[in-house]
C-alpha cells in the first residue's frame, strides 16, 4: 500500500508501486518470494501553506505541512514490503555513487512501531538490490531484529543481511524513534574487478559501513523507498554518480545546514552553472522533492565599491539556507551563483541577520616610505642627493637604486666636450663610445650624452657633451 501526499498529481511521475514478499536465506524459511504491482496515488490538491499554522485533527495530532511521499504497510506479514521504485536516470557505468533521503516514521500515542528504508542498485520491481533498513526501537521485539539499522542484500526476493561495523555500543545506532527526522546518506564504491561493493551509510552523520564480496549486484539507476511496518514518510530522494576524488573526499552532511548539505547541493545542482567557475561540480545527479518547492538558482553580478581589489571568497554570512555553488571573482567585480536551500522565500541580504559579501583586500594609495643610505667613505665628503618616485614601491628597489648611484659616483668621472660631423640622430641620453688613444680612450669606455648643440654657421656641425659611466 503506497500513498503519495504531494502537491499535485505530477509529483508521482516515474514512481511505480509494488508489494513484495521477501524470504530469508535460512533453510527453514518456506516463504515464497513474490512481487505484486501496487498503485501510487496523490492525495493533496493544493500546495501546503508556508505561513499558516498546521491544522489539527482529532486527538490533537498535527498534520505535516510539507509535501511527503508516504508509504504504509499495515499487514501482519513480516516479510511484506510496500515499495515505490523510480528510475533516477543517472549514469550507472562508473564505480562511485551517492544516494540519500530524508525520512521519518509516523508516531501516535497508541502506535509507535514502524520500519522502512531506502534501496539502491535495485531491479525495476525492487526484488533485487541493496537496502538500508531502519525501524523504531519499539518495533524490534515484533520484528525479531536486534538492532534499529541494518544493511541487507536481496537477490530475486531472497534477503541476506550484510555484516556491518556495528560491533559494539559505540558503533551501533541504538535508538530510532517516531516523528524524528533522519537524514540518510549513502556512499557506494562498486569494484567489478574485485567483485566487491563497499557501502557507507550516514544516519544524521552517524556512520555505519558494510562490505559485500560475494556475487555482488551490478549498479542500476533505480532507487527504491519502502515501508515494512506502519507508515514511513519521505521528504526527498537523490542519486548521483561520483568521481573517485569526490568519493575519497567524503559525503558528510551537516544536519543543521538547511535541508541539504553542501556536498549534496554541489552534486545535484552544479550542472546548472555555465562553466569556467572557481567551484566546479559534478553533473548528472538527480533529486525528487515530491511536489512544489521553491528552489531558486540565482546569478548575482556585482561591482566592488573600491576597485581594484584582491577578492578571496564569496560569503553568505551565517545563513544556513543560502548555498554558494560557483564564483567567478576578478579585481573589479564578481559573478556568484547562489541557491535557495530552504524550500521557501528567504532574504539574501537584509542588513540584519542575513548578509552577502565578497571578502578580500582592496588596493589603496600608501603613505610615503623613505629609504636613507648613511654609508659613507672616510676619505670623501658626504653629499646629499634625494630622488622621489611613485614607481618605487619596495624598499629593495630603493636600495638597489641607491647602490647603483653610489657605484657610479664612487669612481672618477670624465666629461668630454667634442665637435663632430653633423648627426641629427643623436639625442640626450644616448650611450656612445669614444676612441681617442692619445687621451687613454680605446673605444670600450661608455659615455652618456648630456647636452647637444647643432650649429649652422658656415655649415652643419654638432657639439655634444658626454659623461662617462661604468655600468648599464
Amino acid at each position: 500500500a503506497a500513498a503519495h501526499t504531494a502537491a499535485g498529481a505530477g509529483a508521482t511521475a516515474g514512481w511505480t508501486g509494488y508489494n513484495n514478499v521477501f524470504k530469508t536465506n535460512a533453510a527453514t524459511d518456506t516463504t515464497t518470494a513474490t512481487s505484486t504491482a501496487s498503485s501510487v496515488i496523490w492525495s493533496v490538491s493544493n500546495p501546503p501553506s508556508l505561513i499558516s499554522l498546521p491544522v489539527e485533527t482529532d486527538n490533537n495530532i498535527k498534520q505535516i505541512q510539507k509535501s511527503l511521499f508516504q508509504i504504509s504497510c499495515d499487514s501482519k506479514n513480516k516479510n511484506l514490503h510496500a515499495m515505490a521504485v523510480k528510475d533516477m536516470d543517472i549514469d550507472d557505468s562508473g564505480s562511485y555513487y551517492t544516494f540519500g533521503t530524508g525520512m521519518f516514521f509516523k508516531s501516535t500515542v497508541k502506535e509507535v512501531d514502524a520500519a522502512g528504508g531506502i534501496g539502491f542498485f535495485t531491479s525495476s520491481n525492487g526484488m533485487t538490490g541493496y537496502y538500508v533498513s531502519m525501524e523504531t526501537t519499539s518495533n524490534l521485539a515484533d520484528s525479531g531484529s536486534d538492532r534499529a539499522l541494518g544493511i541487507f542484500k536481496v537477490v530475486n526476493g531472497v534477503k541476506t543481511p550484510l555484516t556491518d561495523s556495528q560491533v559494539n555500543k559505540q558503533k551501533t545506532l541504538n535508538y530510532v524513534s517516531g516523528s524524528t527526522s533522519y537524514k540518510v546518506d549513502i556512499r557506494v564504491n562498486y569494484n567489478a574487478a574485485a567483485d566487491a561493493v563497499a557501502i557507507d551509510v550516514f544516519i544524521n552523520n552517524f556512520k555505519i559501513s558494510a562490505l559485500d564480496s560475494d556475487n555482488v549486484i551490478a549498479p542500476t539507476s533505480n532507487l527504491t523507498i519502502y515501508s515494512s511496518t506502519g507508515s514511513a514518510h519521505f521528504d526527498y530522494v537523490y542519486a548521483a554518480p561520483l568521481t573517485e576524488r569526490q568519493y575519497l573526499d567524503g559525503l558528510l552532511q551537516n544536519q543543521y545546514n538547511g535541508r541539504f548539505g553542501t556536498t549534496t547541493l554541489n552534486f545535484l545542482y552544479g550542472e546548472r552553472l555555465t562553466g569556467n567557475l572557481d567551484q566546479s561540480a559534478l553533473a548528472g545527479g538527480k533529486i525528487d522533492e515530491f511536489g512544489t518547492v521553491a528552489r531558486e538558482l540565482k546569478k548575482i553580478s556585482v561591482k566592488y565599491d573600491a576597485r581594484p581589489g584582491f577578492p578571496v571568497l564569496a560569503s553568505a554570512g551565517l545563513s544556513q539556507y543560502v548555498e554558494i555553488l560557483g564564483t567567478r571573482l576578478t579585481s573589479f567585480g564578481a559573478e556568484v551563483y547562489v541557491l535557495n536551500n530552504a524550500g521557501t522565500f528567504i532574504p539574501l541580504d537584509d542588513s540584519q541577520f542575513a548578509s552577502f559579501s565578497i571578502i578580500g583586500a582592496t588596493v589603496v594609495q600608501p603613505g610615503q616610505n623613505e629609504y636613507m643610505d648613511k654609508t659613507i667613505n672616510e676619505f670623501t665628503s658626504p653629499e646629499q642627493v634625494t630622488f622621489e618616485s611613485t614607481w618605487i614601491q619596495r624598499e629593495s628597489d630603493a636600495k638597489a637604486l641607491s647602490d647603483w648611484i653610489k657605484t657610479q659616483w664612487s669612481k672618477k668621472q670624465s666629461v668630454c666636450e667634442l665637435e663632430i660631423f653633423s648627426n641629427p640622430l643623436i639625442s640626450v641620453g644616448d650611450l656612445v663610445t669614444i676612441n681617442y688613444p692619445s687621451n687613454g680612450l680605446d673605444g670600450t669606455q661608455k659615455f652618456i650624452v648630456s647636452n647637444i648643440n647643432n650649429s649652422f654657421d658656415g655649415g652643419l656641425s654638432t657639439s655634444i657633451t658626454a659623461r662617462s659611466i661604468y655600468s648599464q
